[in-house]
């Protein structure tokens, strides 16, 4: 989609009026002009208003192209088309609506006059002269107007830098929310709202959503954008994407409309709203009751689960979304090796997708069953599956389930149901209402197996969260006093072995960072909520006051975010001062060789990097959400800046980099002596398996009940009120 998508009607004038660039009969006398057409000026008393802002007369254009830019309205709606000639041959055309004009709709008092910007991209044929004429179609029945000249000389030297920009104009916000479509009726659902904003000079600092008014948080930044890239020469705009993802099942009853408005901040403390879009709420429709389908299909396990018979020896069944490496899965494998899985106790590990852990798990005495993927978008078939893993599981003398992240609800499911004492770990930071729309397309899971998945919520025995705010969020869908923290820990010993064994000098030499550098260290597999376009973004707008400032990208996965981050690090002029690299398998020596460890995350719940950077006593700079507020303590255990703010990055990477090395020192020992005391993976290791011992011993017993030694939770916790 073109930055600003096209109205329909703009596209059928565009596709009716414009002919095609570059066919034989696109000729006429001039450009695409009719024969004997009138040239009207945008004059008073015209029904045309407009103007053609960029590029000004006279101007300079560098390179081979130039983007042409403003906005028209005949009467009281914005013109049909524009179409660009160049010393009278047609070079291109646009439709309006593909760029947004809130400043003009403001202006002239007229809110559909936002639909009325226009912009569009000309190939100058390596002319060092030219003139263009911008013509304008403006309604049904009206003949074409031509405005101009537009007299312009071409510079081809710009050895990839951006052209500077006339300090006297001003400084202009862009933007548009494209999806979903104008006219879109929406469900009262989780809704995704894409878009791309930007400024002349600079990029967006943050963008600010209102859903009928109402504030509903800041949109992501830094998404790719290579069409907008391909319009507009700055550097910024190849990271000019937003989304947001809003709950419109939260509106009042009775509203059938919803209006969005998007306003962005620019690094400057300007603001605008770049996009306004209205829709529709499509009426509720009549689901059928299946419910009687469901409990005939339910009861199919009650003579399965009178069959189990479970031994008195702990014997685990573990339900898994993925084997591969992901922080989920890491803090499956760690909780495992901890707890002696396959040596002290018997356990088999099932799941849909293989992975590198199947061969670890293995060799650690661990049975793993690769299944197939959990259904979801068929009641029948999801119950169908639910039996055959519910007849498996009875043959086997499994006394206990762990399910480890929402995605494996199934197995909660099966577990719940047969009567196994189970606990299940949960890592996603949405509320359960919005996680379908996270993690599966809309409409693509049949609603009584969403209904079943609550269910498994409300039945589980423990369910164990990382984060405060997380568990907050699933709190009313669980059943009292059963949802609870645990925290994360990692292998602290392990940490405290390498760094017994291996200098920061050695850790520079094997990863061929510079020695005398001050390595900033992203550790994170690179994607959208992981926010490093904001951070390169960020430490563009510093770099050169930090010469000696190295930023350093682990864990490319070669996805289109990943490239536009490269391809903005190298537009931007910081490739001798950054790194961009692959996922690593050993991450140790990169903590050893960094000064300080930088997250830049939205969403997230309690990353594993975090707790192995302060482990190694490397100083933390992240982002104040979900559980890392509950870990740091801003300039005592770490440093701490606000998410989904541009503004706010650059402060915070300037803050640490001005820092003297002892109060760098200050906050890394600290943070280094809360992990080992608090985060080791052995104590969490130890809370799951009491856990699943506790509620085989007595079920009706809360978590914090059975985590509490003589009143007290035997390791720092947050125990809810309503515990018991």
């Amino acid at each position: 989609m073109t930055p600003g998508g096209r109205s329909a009607r703009a596209r059928r004038a565009l596709a009716r009026l414009v002919p095609p660039v570059g066919r034989p009969d696109s000729a006429g006398p001039p450009g695409p002009r009719r024969p004997g057409a009138p040239v009207v000026p945008n004059a008073p008393g015209s029904p045309l208003r407009g103007h053609i802002d960029d590029p000004r007369p006279g101007a300079i254009v560098i390179g081979d192209t130039v983007t042409l830019r403003g906005w028209h309205v005949w009467g009281d709606q914005p013109v049909l088309a524009v179409a660009f000639s160049a010393d009278g041959r047609l070079v291109g055309h646009a439709a309006t609506g593909t760029e947004s004009r809130a400043d003009v709709a403001k202006a002239l008092g007229a809110e559909q006059f936002a639909e009325a910007g226009w912009h569009g991209v000309v190939d100058l044929g390596g002319a060092r002269e030219v003139t263009l004429t911008v013509t304008v179609w403006p309604a049904p029945g009206e003949p074409p107007v031509d405005l101009g000249p537009l007299p312009l000389r071409v510079s081809r030297h710009h050895g990839g830098v951006e052209p500077e920009l006339d300090e006297g104009a001003p400084n202009r916000f862009h933007g548009a929310l494209e999806l979903p479509p104008e006219g879109t009726a929406l469900e009262r659902d989780a809704v995704n709202l894409v878009g791309w904003a930007l400024t002349d000079r600079l990029p967006v600092s943050r963008l600010e959503v209102t859903v009928n008014g109402e504030d509903v948080g800041r949109a992501r930044l830094g998404l790719q954008r290579p069409d907008v890239a391909r319009h507009y020469r700055a550097p910024h705009a190849e990271v000019s994407g937003f989304e947001h993802l809003v709950d419109l099942s939260a509106l009042a009853p009775g509203t059938s409309a919803v209006r969005v408005e998007v306003r962005a901040r620019s690094l400057g403390g300007e603001s605008e709203v770049v996009a306004r879009r209205r829709y529709q709420l499509a009426p509720v429709a009549a689901v059928e009751d299946r419910s009687d389908r469901a409990g005939v299909l339910g009861r199919r396990l009650e003579g399965i689960r009178a069959s189990v018979r479970p031994g008195d020896a702990l014997d685990l069944v573990v339900f898994t979304h993925d084997l591969g490496y992901g922080g989920g899965q890491l803090w499956l494998s760690e909780l495992l090796r901890q707890a002696g899985a396959g040596s002290r106790f018997a356990c088999t590990v099932v799941s849909p997708i293989s992975g590198p852990l199947l061969a670890e798990f293995e060799e650690r005495g661990i049975e793993v069953h690769i299944t197939q993927e959990y259904p979801v978008t068929d009641i029948e078939q999801y119950e169908g599956r639910v039996v055959e893993a519910a007849q498996w599981l009875a043959t086997r003398g499994h006394n206990a389930a762990l399910v480890n992240t929402f995605g494996a609800f199934f197995g909660a499911d099966v577990a719940t149901r047969l009567g196994l004492p189970t606990v299940w770990g949960i890592h996603e930071s949405w509320s359960p209402s919005v996680m379908w729309s996270v993690a599966y397309p809309a409409g693509h899971v049949d609603p009584l197996v969403q209904r079943a998945a609550y269910g498994a919520i409300g039945a589980a025995g423990a369910l164990v969260f990382e984060a405060e705010q997380t568990r907050r969020q699933f709190e009313p869908w669980a059943a009292p006093g059963r949802a609870v923290v645990v925290p994360y820990g990692i292998d602290a010993t392990g940490v405290e072995r390498y760094r017994a064994t291996t200098t920061p000098e050695q850790a520079r030499r094997a990863t061929r960072l510079p020695a005398r550098a001050r390595v900033l260290l992203v550790m994170a597999t690179t994607e959208r909520r992981k926010g490093q376009t904001v951070l390169a973004e960020a430490f563009a707008r510093i770099a050169r006051s930090f010469p000696d400032a190295l930023l350093v990208f682990v864990g490319d996965t070669g996805t289109p975010y990943a490239e536009a981050l490269a391809r903005l690090i190298r537009r931007s002029g910081i490739e001798r001062q950054t790194r961009l690299l692959p996922v690593v398998e050993d991450t140790y020596r990169w903590y050893r060789a960094a000064d300080v460890v930088v997250c830049a995350s939205d969403v997230e719940s309690l990353p594993r990097s975090v707790l192995e950077a302060m482990c190694f006593g490397v100083p933390v700079l992240t982002t104040s959400v979900f559980g890392l507020t509950d870990l740091l303590t801003d300039d005592e255990t770490g440093f701490l800046f606000e998410p989904l703010d541009l503004t706010a990055a650059i402060g915070a990477l300037r803050r640490v980099l001005e820092l003297d090395a002892p109060s760098l020192a200050r906050v890394a020992s600290a943070g280094r002596q809360l992990v080992r005391g608090h985060y080791d993976s052995a104590g969490y290791a130890t809370d799951v398996v009491d856990l699943l011992e506790g509620l085989r011993r007595d079920p009706t017993r809360t978590p914090a009940q059975i985590l509490s030694v003589d009143g007290r939770s035997h390791r720092t916790m947050t125990v809810p009120t309503d515990a018991g």
